[in-house]
Formats: C-alpha cells, sequence, structure tokens
C-alpha cells in the first residue's frame, strides 16, 4: 500500500497489527489518549439530541404525506415506522459525519483513503447492528465517498474484526434468585402456566408483548383462568425483496420536498462545511434513509401488521402492555392496537430512565408507541421528547425485595471489601448517552478508575472488579493489565457470565460499588443492601430536577464524586456495617430517592389491578 495515503476506519480493534500497517489505517472512533480522533462531551451529545428532536418535528409531517401517498396504509402506523427509522439513522448518520469530518480536518482528503468492504444492502432492525464494525465502516465508507474521499478495496485477507467472543451472559435482571433449585421451580412454575394459559385464556383480556416481571405477576394471579393477561404470543413476521421502484420514488420526492430539512440538520451538525460537501452529504443521508428503511416496515408493513392484528383482533382483548414496545414484535403489536384503537401500555424495564438526562431510546422510540407509559415513580419528561402519558406505579420485581437478606453476618468469612460493577462500554456509540459509557469520554473515563482502583487499594480495600460485559477486556487488554498492576494484591477481575444481582454473589463481600445509580443499585436501594456510589457524571448525569435527592445522597455517603471520599466512607462503613445502614438521615435520603425513581409497595398487586381494571 501506498504509506502517503491513511486509510479510514471506524477503529482497529482486532485487525492484525500487520495489516494496520500494511493498509495504514486511522481510526475514525477514539480508542486510546492521544490518537486525535473526535470525542463528544456531554453537553456536544446533549446539544445534538436537541437539534435533531426538532428535526424530527419539522420533517416528519412532510415524511408521512410522501410515505402515505407511495405506501398507502394508515398515517399513524405510517408515522411509527417512518419516526423509528428516521431517529435511529438519524443519530448515527450525524455522529459519524463529526467523526470521518474530524480527520478531513487534520488531513487533507487527497491524502485519505476509506477501506471498502463488501456493502450492506438491507437493515432489518437497527439495534441489532449498532455494536457492529460492518455496520459502521459501511457509514464510514457512505459518508467519506460523499465527501469525495477515495476507496481502497480490502483484499480476499481481510477479516472484519468484530467483537471476537460473545461472552454469552445469564441475566438474573428479572429471575427471583441465582439460586439453582429456585430457578428450576421458576421454570416449572412458567411451563404449567403456559399449559394452563394455551387451554384456559378464553376470559383474560389483556395481550403482555414480552413482561420482564411476568414470574412475580404469575406468583400474584395476573395470569391463570381468572387473570388478566392472556399467554405471551410470538408471531412470525416477515420480510420482502426491496421494492426499488418505490423506493426510487421515495428518494426523488423526499429530495424534492425535504432536502432543505435534511440539509438544515447537517449544517447545524458541522456548520463549517462547504455547500458542496453539504449538498453531497444530505443526498447520501436521504439515500441512506431509504436504502436502509427496513423491509419489514415498508414493503412487508402490511402483512406484518396484519399478522400482529390477527393476534389482538378479538374484542376481547382490550388492551396490549408489555416491555418490549420498541422491539420488532412489540412496535407491529403496538401499531395494530392504535389502528384497532386499543390502548398500548409500556413499561418501564430498568433504571436510568426518568432521572437520568436524555434518556433517548426511551423518549425518542418507546414513549411515541405508548397510550400510557407505567414508570417506577416519575412523572415528568425532558421538553425535547414526544409527550406521553405516564403513570407512576409501584415496580412488582423491586416490591418483591429479592435481594433482601442478612449481609451482616459472618463478615470474618467474606471473600473481599468490596464488589465493584462498572458500566456497561459501548464501543459505537448509539441513542444519546442512556446512561451507558461510550468512547467518546475513555480518557476521563479509564483516569477515573485508575485513580479509583489505586486510591481505594492502596487504603488497605480489596476491590473485586466486575465489568457489565466482559467485551471491555476484550477491547482493552492493556487498560485491565494496568489496573491490575496498580491495584496488586487487594484487586481482582471477577470474570462471572452473568448479568444482574443475585443473594449469593452478594453475600461473598461486604459491600456492593457501582459506578452511577443504575438498574443494580436500585435493587440494592429497595432491598437494604449495603450499596456505595462513585459517581463523576463522566458519561451520565442527573435531570436538574433530580439533583436534590442525589445531593442528599451525598451528603450521607452514599454518592461519591472522589475516590478519596469513597474510600473513607468505605472505612467508616467497614468498622461498623449495621450501624452505618441503619443511619436514620441515611435511610431517608435512600427512601426519598426511591419514592420518586425506584417505587415499591407491598399492595403492589393491588395497585396494578386496580389500574388493569381501568383498561378493561
Amino acid at each position: 500500500m501506498d504509506e502517503s495515503y491513511q486509510t479510514l476506519v471506524a477503529d482497529t480493534a482486532f485487525i492484525e497489527p500487520k495489516q494496520v500497517e500494511e493498509y495504514n489505517f486511522i481510526n475514525v472512533f477514539p480508542m486510546k489518549k492521544g490518537d486525535e480522533a473526535y470525542r463528544a462531551s456531554l453537553d456536544e451529545i446533549l446539544y445534538r439530541s436537541k437539534l435533531q428532536s426538532k428535526f424530527y418535528k419539522k420533517v416528519e409531517p412532510k415524511l408521512l404525506k410522501i410515505f402515505t401517498k407511495l405506501n398507502p396504509y394508515p398515517a399513524k402506523q405510517n408515522f411509527n415506522f417512518v419516526h423509528f427509522t428516521l431517529v435511529t439513522l438519524t443519530t448515527f448518520f450525524c455522529d459519524r459525519t463529526l467523526r470521518v469530518i474530524e480527520r478531513t480536518n487534520q488531513t487533507s482528503k487527497e491524502k485519505l483513503r476509506y477501506l471498502k468492504i463488501k456493502e450492506i444492502d438491507t437493515i432489518e432492525f437497527v439495534s441489532g447492528y449498532t455494536q457492529s464494525w460492518k455496520f459502521n465502516q459501511n457509514l464510514v465508507m457512505r459518508i467519506s465517498s460523499s465527501l469525495g474521499i477515495k476507496p481502497i478495496t480490502s483484499k480476499n485477507d481481510f477479516v472484519l474484526p468484530e467483537n471476537p467472543s460473545l461472552h454469552i451472559q445469564k441475566n438474573l435482571l428479572f429471575l427471583p434468585s441465582s439460586n439453582k433449585v429456585t430457578q428450576y421451580i421458576y421454570r416449572i412454575i412458567n411451563k404449567i402456566f403456559s399449559f394452563i394459559q394455551t387451554k384456559m385464556s378464553s376470559h383474560n383480556k389483556i395481550q403482555p408483548m414480552g413482561l420482564h416481571d411476568s414470574y412475580h405477576f404469575t406468583q400474584k394471579g395476573f395470569y391463570g383462568l381468572f387473570g388478566f393477561f392472556k399467554n405471551p404470543i410470538k408471531l412470525k413476521f416477515t420480510h420482502k425483496i426491496k421494492d426499488f421502484k418505490l423506493r426510487n420514488l421515495l428518494k426523488k420526492e423526499i429530495s424534492e420536498h425535504c432536502f432543505e430539512e435534511f440539509r438544515e440538520i447537517l449544517t447545524q451538525n458541522s456548520p463549517e462545511l462547504d455547500k458542496i460537501s453539504l449538498d453531497n452529504l444530505t443526498k447520501e443521508f436521504i439515500n441512506l434513509f431509504v436504502d436502509w428503511f427496513p423491509t419489514s416496515l415498508l414493503e412487508a408493513s402490511e402483512n406484518n401488521i396484519k399478522e400482529a392484528l390477527s393476534s389482538i383482533s378479538s374484542k376481547k382483548i382490550k388492551a396490549v402492555i408489555g416491555n418490549d414496545s420498541y422491539s420488532d414484535q412489540g412496535m407491529f403489536i403496538s401499531v395494530a392496537a392504535q389502528r384497532l384503537g386499543k390502548p398500548s401500555i409500556g413499561i418501564q424495564h430498568g433504571g436510568h430512565v426518568g432521572y437520568i438526562e436524555d434518556m433517548a431510546y426511551c423518549g425518542q422510540l418507546e414513549f411515541p408507541l405508548c397510550t400510557k407509559f407505567i414508570s417506577w415513580g416519575w412523572n415528568k419528561i425532558e421538553g425535547h421528547f414526544p409527550s406521553c402519558n405516564v403513570v407512576p406505579m409501584p415496580s412488582p420485581k423491586l416490591s418483591q425485595n429479592l435481594l433482601k437478606s442478612d449481609y451482616f453476618s459472618h463478615n470474618d468469612k467474606k471473600q473481599g471489601d468490596i464488589v465493584f460493577y462498572s458500566n456497561l462500554f459501548h464501543r459505537f456509540p448509539h441513542q444519546s448517552m442512556c446512561g451507558h459509557s461510550r468512547v467518546d469520554l475513555i480518557d476521563d473515563i479509564f483516569e477515573s478508575l485508575e485513580t479509583f482502583i489505586k486510591v481505594s487499594c492502596d487504603a488497605g480495600i480489596s476491590i473485586f472488579h466486575k465489568p457489565y460485559s466482559m467485551k471491555s477486556v476484550d477491547l482493552y487488554p492493556d487498560f485491565f493489565n494496568k489496573i491490575q498492576e496498580l491495584g496488586g494484591n487487594n484487586y481482582s477481575l471477577v470474570t462471572s457470565k452473568t448479568k444482574g444481582l443475585s443473594i449469593d454473589f452478594l453475600k461473598k463481600y461486604r459491600l456492593i460499588a457501582f459506578d452511577q445509580i443504575g438498574s443494580g443499585t436500585l435493587d440494592c436501594f429497595t432491598s437494604k443492601v449495603p450499596a456505595m456510589i462513585y459517581y463523576k457524571r463522566i458519561y451520565s448525569r442527573e435531570v436538574s430536577w433530580a439533583r436534590g435527592l442525589y445531593s442528599e445522597l451525598e451528603k450521607v455517603g452514599v454518592v461519591h464524586q472522589t475516590p478519596e471520599s469513597f474510600a473513607k466512607e468505605v472505612q467508616i462503613y467497614l468498622n461498623s456495617p449495621r450501624k452505618w445502614m441503619e443511619d436514620p438521615q441515611r435511610i431517608r435520603a435512600i427512601e426519598n430517592f426511591c419514592s420518586e425513581y425506584a417505587h415499591s409497595s407491598k399492595d403492589w398487586s393491588k395497585e396494578w389491578k386496580f389500574f388493569l381494571k381501568s383498561l378493561l
């Protein structure tokens, strides 16, 4: 290869060093400190999210007219499919454009090339592709080409550098316990009730579309002959061969009637671009939107809606409800319910929502599909998201206090002082921040973790570190080797292949620690599991109206912004764990937070039954 050129790729992780040198690759996503790749701050990401929200509101009425004209199905149906595709692809296109432009600002286009690989022709469900190197390289290709950068075709021996191992995880988030006997009983109960429902479900009125709390609903009689819920369904949705005539007409109509709106969001996203570059990028953006519009939502949309309609058209079914409204099945069932005039009820399915800033996946993708959205206590939505009727309800899972146990006995036999859960890490950023860490902030994240591990371990605190996924260890082995050296004998990496918390696992340690308040933290709060949070607000921050509750938690030593404060409070806790947990001010601060964002109740089933009756 000609070394006078640098070749743009998404990143060089898992590519053989010999090939990195041969092609003279340069990454557009950050990989290590000083690599000069584009990095977005929290403020920039929020600013972009608000700009994009205005773009959706402005362009969607025009797009809806075009799609309804060329794809003559109900407008609301077309809106949901257009909105879902527009939101996801806009986020990716704008973000990846900034990354490619950053490299063109550092080096003239004449000295850049992009690696050309096999093009993606069709994408059926965008969320399944976001962490794919191939998907992101295709975006780099299309953006680079529209900016006038020439290609270099990959050789036959080039292997796409996807994550090398799947690290299949057992998900404990919605199970009653990790105890094998309990899990066996759980599976048997589910099978029995599934059989009963199949034979005797004629009286049930509400169709679930994925209920993460099904175990708890089953226990309280929501299923069964006289319950509210029918048996879960599994529908078969189809894809079709692209109708190129239809798609070419869509491109033509969108270019004629919406070009300025698409151009405006790119101008706001990258104001330094010249007119020719902006025009070319706008054309590519429109082409991408139409090319990657899923066939399941376009050519096969009516067949798929009919499949969903057949499952809920009975007059006996009064509503649909579930946690999976934004999945492919959930989306079709929700849209079918809207067509029939039946309520579609979404349910919160994890932490962050309501109290973490810019939860775009929920605000932009779930709210529009819901007639009502059941929250874990909150009811306030950020102004740049679509409005939604939020109904605060107690969480069945949190109300069951699944992790409640005696964590203070046999302290001398514990495996370690702390088990520290670090957050999910996205190699390729997706919707906004959503409370997850991402490569844009890798420098601050790594520096913060290094300091945290060193200060804590130097203070004599033993830390067992459990990353959200071992994919992070695969991606950054040098970093994990470094923090092992910093922590010395007081640091251990936990390689357990489970997601979520269990009593058996937590009892091995004296204290549970997190790097933000997420689903696991809320489980600990409601079950009175001793927990602290080291939270520097690097990759997420609370909404303005939740700051008072966070401040309360900081004052009582539950949330910490510095490793020194954290280590000092841990030592206080270790000296007298029970006294620390029973402190009245600390209990009050945690209860105040939970009342707003992790509502639980001994009478949760009564409250839910009252709500469900209102739907019938």
